[in-house]
């Protein structure tokens, strides 16, 4: 009796556990919803990633959906664009591949300085989706770092050719 007792009160125990690391959980979001929103991206980025530490399961699902999509939004915010792409490659992985998800990691990748990465990621975009409204619209905008990566170095070596006093 006494052992079924014990049984009992390990599982109340063991499910409060799980209940009070959920609300942390819940509360690191918030607190890194509102540091993005309050412009704190680095203390935003780490609330996200204390959110995500807290997962023990090792399951992505739509909790950590979400803190990765504002975690990208945070690092793009901090200026830390190549850690934003990765995120968004991240997001590929797990939640599909969505054009949204390429388009995003494309730019940022672009503006990461990663010109090789950029244009792999918009070719792929091409190949899976021709009339992609999102890659369309990359190319409309006229993304300067996303044009320098689909054309190679023409753009910067003729840019670099006009501050060095020559002519295209």
């Amino acid at each position: 009796r006494i052992k079924g007792y014990l049984c009992i009160f390990f599982v109340v125990l063991s499910l409060a556990g799980c209940q009070n690391h959920e609300k942390e959980r819940q509360e690191l979001r918030l607190q890194g919803i509102s540091q993005l929103e309050g412009g704190d991206y680095d203390g935003a980025v780490a609330s996200f990633e204390e959110a995500l530490a807290k997962t023990s399961s090792g399951v992505v699902g739509e909790f950590e959906l979400d803190i990765l999509k504002y975690r990208a939004e945070a690092e793009y915010g901090a200026g830390d664009f190549q850690a934003a792409a990765y995120t968004y490659e991240i997001l590929m992985q797990v939640d599909e591949e969505r054009p949204e998800y390429r388009s995003r990691a494309c730019f940022l990748s672009a503006m990461a300085g990663q010109a090789d990465k950029a244009k792999e990621l918009y070719e792929k975009m091409y190949k899976a989706e021709p009339d992609s409204q999102e890659k369309g619209a990359m190319v409309v905008r006229g993304d300067p770092l996303l044009l320098i990566s689909l054309f190679g170095n023409l753009v910067s070596n003729s840019l670099k050719a006009l501050e060095d006093g020559g002519r295209i």
